[in-house]
């Protein structure tokens, strides 16, 4: 995972009671960490998302070659093993072992509530108390928030922004079986954390599906609903009727619900028959990518290296995770369950305002057109409905210069529904 990784800045991050300052050793002597045990685990820790053999009680963070994707995979393994939720920005100024055990220490290992494993603070502004409304990204079909962090990293400051992922691979928890569910569970996840103000919910793709959703059962229930929903391109509800949607994320579907998919291996030939039919998807879904790019068809390439090819550029897969193939098995049955929620879904109409980031560009012909998902959104949303049309294709969106784009219209979007602005009107960007 250290290949490609960004070098961060630590001197120019903020104080953080997680941090030890430079002349610590030499004020201080010894390390003041007596919980021998807990600084071991954390080492530990460090060790395997760092991908390092030695980490000092003292070494920070950024100097170790951590980044931002390496600082939420640190978040998830802190909830997970030690009940703690630091937020990432917190994590990330002059993060050291000692200064991170202390913390622990301080506020000692709780059992964490239901569903906060599936919250990842992505940022939290230094006042206790932001002026804006808390911004909710939830995960597209992958699972992942990690597609979010350029994005997050561009965003205006004033506002908290939280990520909704899906159950982590491996935990043993079983995955919502329809968008309703999914919606009533990340709701009650994210309960303690949207007081007082109601948040803005988005989500790119499948997780805008998933947002809309959440939008629409915090209007129909007692807690207060959000002044906006933000979809990235995310493709509008058709129903069961129509079976999987047309075009490549269609076709993936039709392929995994031909096949049983466990955490473990079985039947050797039905393991070949999936990782081949992964394959010849694979190498059709690539062909768009590189008639757009030839210098990057490699002259040969594996049928795994493929799969793992097209699933890193339809930003399914995690870019840095290991992609090893146990752990492939585990997110294939994720993105298996929320591609049959997607499908199942029919979505129903919602009464608050809804900004829709709308790519121009189609991958295939089989595709339904931006026009059709935008209008079948209009039928469903009685708010006000902006569209922002971006000469990009769905792949592209949260990348240059497309990024750029996406982030100078929702600052603008997000500025002037500011409390106490009045509202933008409606219409087309």
């Amino acid at each position: 995972m250290s290949n490609g990784r960004r070098a961060g800045s630590p001197g120019s991050k903020p104080y953080s009671p997680l941090a030890v300052s430079p002349d610590a050793t030499e004020r201080d002597g010894p390390s003041r960490v007596t919980a021998g045990s807990l600084a071991d685990r954390l080492t530990r820790v460090w060790q395997e998302v760092l991908e390092l053999p030695h980490i000092g009680m003292r070494d920070r963070f950024y100097d170790l070659g951590g980044d931002s994707l390496a600082l939420v995979e640190l978040g998830n393994r802190l909830r997970k093993e030690f009940a703690v939720s630091p937020p990432l920005e917190e994590l990330a100024s002059g993060l050291t072992v000692e200064g991170l055990a202390g913390w622990i220490l301080e506020r000692g290992e709780e059992t964490p509530p239901p569903g906060s494993d599936l919250i990842v603070r992505l940022r939290q502004e230094a006042t206790s108390a932001p002026a804006n409304e808390p911004l909710v990204l939830v995960h597209p079909s992958g699972g992942s928030v990690l597609c979010y962090l350029d994005l997050v990293e561009r965003l205006a400051p004033g506002r908290d922004v939280l990520g909704v992922q899906g159950p982590p691979l491996g935990s043993g928890r079983s995955f919502p079986e329809s968008v309703e569910a999914m919606a009533r569970e990340y709701l009650d996840a994210l309960a303690p954390e949207l007081e007082p103000m109601p948040p803005i919910l988005a989500g790119y793709s499948f997780g805008g599906v998933v947002a809309y959703e959440m939008a629409r059962q915090l209007e129909a229930g007692s807690r207060p609903a959000p002044r906006l929903v933000v979809l990235f391109d995310s493709k509008a509800p058709f129903g069961p009727e129509t079976g999987f949607e047309p075009g490549l994320m269609g076709e993936l579907g039709r392929v995994l619900e031909g096949h049983e998919i466990e955490d473990e291996p079985g039947d050797l030939e039905q393991e070949k028959a999936l990782w081949d039919d992964l394959a010849d998807l694979a190498e059709r879904g690539l062909e768009p990518i590189f008639e757009r790019n030839p210098g990057g068809r490699p002259k040969r390439r594996r049928r795994m290296g493929a799969i793992q090819h097209f699933f890193l550029s339809y930003r399914l897969f995690p870019a840095g995770e290991e992609f090893d193939y146990l752990r492939v098995r585990r997110f294939l049955r994720s993105l298996q369950a929320n591609l049959r929620c997607a499908r199942d879904y029919r979505g129903g109409p919602y009464g608050g305002d809804v900004v829709l980031f709308q790519a121009g560009q189609r991958l295939g012909a089989a595709e339904i057109s931006a026009r059709q998902h935008r209008d079948r959104w209009a039928r469903s949303i009685h708010g006000d409905l902006r569209v922002v049309e971006l000469p990009t294709h769905h792949l592209d969106l949260f990348s240059s210069p497309a990024l750029g784009w996406v982030v100078s219209a929702l600052g603008d979007v997000l500025a002037a529904r500011a409390p106490g602005r009045s509202r933008p009107p409606a219409g087309r960007a």
